[in-house]
């Protein structure tokens, strides 16, 4: 193992230890045919671990008042930020980049996968930071 494989073991134990982890599962489906004959896509799951985040949106308006601003904050109820460990449930690491158009599911609601962006020191990807929306 190398350092940076040992940085993503301890991302994946760390998000699981101190996070609030949800159980969720990314999904990726390919299509498969052509644009005149479709056929059926193929689904692919994988269980993972993640830390979900609310999103907050400036406001001068809004119902959450900043705790060290005194700011006024929106929630923003369709939109989340989440932190998803490279490694699967199962210990092995992740197959496939998280990407645009991807499905993350948790708490029973699916979400679509605006936006990606691995941390990744070394070349060697810790952590995804995503934006998901419903």
């Amino acid at each position: 193992m190398s350092f940076y494989s040992d940085m993503a073991d301890m991302a994946d134990k760390l998000l699981k230890q101190f996070g609030i982890p949800q159980s969720a599962v990314l999904t990726r489906e390919t299509p498969t045919g052509t644009q005149d004959n479709p056929g059926i896509p193929i689904r692919k799951d994988y269980s993972v671990t993640a830390v979900v985040n609310v999103r907050y949106l400036g406001s001068t308006e809004g119902n959450v008042v900043g705790e060290k601003t005194g700011d006024t904050l929106m929630i923003l109820s369709n939109k989340r930020s989440v932190v998803m460990s490279a490694k699967m449930l199962n210990g092995k690491a992740l197959p496939i980049e998280p990407t645009t158009g991807d499905k993350f599911t948790f708490g029973g609601q699916v979400w679509g996968v605006e936006a990606s962006a691995p941390v990744a020191p070394g070349g060697t990807v810790i952590i995804y930071k995503l934006d998901i929306t419903r």
